[in-house]
């Protein structure tokens, strides 16, 4: 029960990491680990970031390689499993991953851990609708169709990354 850990991001006007602000969180969430979140996607130098985090005390990077997927960041990625191995350091690879590229992304990379929704939409069981329909969440993202589905990770997908990866679901 409970956390296993705390997950964060901050980053300085010019672009790199608070070091002394995520230092003081780092110190607040002890003795759970701090992941330092894809803000490190927009800062000034993903691979420098790295180190920045080390000094923090941050224990792993959550990251797309500073671009939208971890495909395309692929290349930043590995610099950064590269740097972060010399710091003790985890990074996870995230931004569209999925089961068609998570071997890809692996072995282009180097990084074992991947972070991926893997979500599916599935048609809610509810029989009754209002009308006009009560938005739960926004109106927005919500239309009369999809205010009645569940968006959830699916079972079936992450066994297809896991059998893509070479792993036992």
């Amino acid at each position: 029960a409970g956390a296993h850990g705390v997950v964060v991001g901050a980053l300085t006007s010019e672009g790199r990491v608070d070091k002394a602000f995520v230092k003081m969180l780092v110190e607040t969430a002890q003795p759970l680990p701090v992941t330092f979140h894809r803000a490190i996607d927009v800062c000034l130098d993903p691979v420098a970031a790295v180190q920045d985090c080390a000094e923090a005390g941050v224990k792993r990077i959550l990251t797309s390689g500073g671009r939208a997927t971890a495909l395309e960041g692929a290349d930043t990625i590995a610099r950064m499993v590269e740097t972060a191995q010399a710091c003790n350091l985890e990074v996870i690879a995230a931004g569209g991953v999925d089961e068609t590229n998570a071997r890809a992304i692996r072995d282009s990379t180097r990084c074992p851990f991947l972070h991926g929704t893997l979500r599916s939409t599935f048609p809610s069981m509810m029989q009754h609708r209002r009308d006009p329909p009560v938005y739960m969440g926004a109106e927005k993202a919500n239309t009369p169709e999809t205010e009645y589905s569940l968006r959830f990770a699916d079972p079936g997908r992450v066994e297809a990354v896991a059998a893509a990866l070479g792993q036992p679901p």
